[in-house]
């Protein structure tokens, strides 16, 4: 990614946080309508408990650039996901509704563009933490 994409999904990140608890509800609540099986991975209460979820969130983001910084976090992160039971197939679940998510946040302000510059972030993101879940089952095998 180039550094004005970098920037504009840094941009939509501030935008939405002071929003942060609604649309991690929201999201939540997208996850959960497409399986419940992962919704229940997630805060019964997400309005209250989103701060845990959101933080990580912005770190990532604030680290795009340079991801071998935080690599292990991702990795790790994975092997955490894959030991609460999500499969591979989860993440494309989670990356629609956050999608969308961003997309309602962002209202008209949301163009094709950053639809793109957040799809490659996030596939790039939840790449590594399926590795490291691979990691986990291989050595579990």
């Amino acid at each position: 990614m180039n550094a004005d994409q970098l920037d504009s999904i840094r941009e939509t990140f501030r935008t939405l946080a002071p929003r942060g608890p609604e649309l991690f509800e929201r999201f939540v609540k997208r996850v959960r309508a497409a399986s419940p099986t992962l919704g229940k991975l997630f805060p019964d209460e997400p309005r209250d408990h989103a701060q845990p979820y959101i933080a990580p969130c912005g770190m990532v983001v604030k680290n795009l650039h340079r991801l071998s910084a935080i690599e292990y976090l991702l990795l790790e992160t994975g092997v955490r996901n894959q030991m609460l039971g999500m499969e591979p197939r989860d993440y494309g679940i989670i990356r629609d509704a956050l999608l969308e998510t961003l997309r309602e946040g962002m209202g008209d302000e949301w163009t094709h563009d950053l639809h793109d510059e957040w799809m490659e972030a996030i596939q790039v993101v939840t790449s590594l933490m399926i590795r490291g879940a691979g990691r986990a089952r291989a050595k579990a095998a």
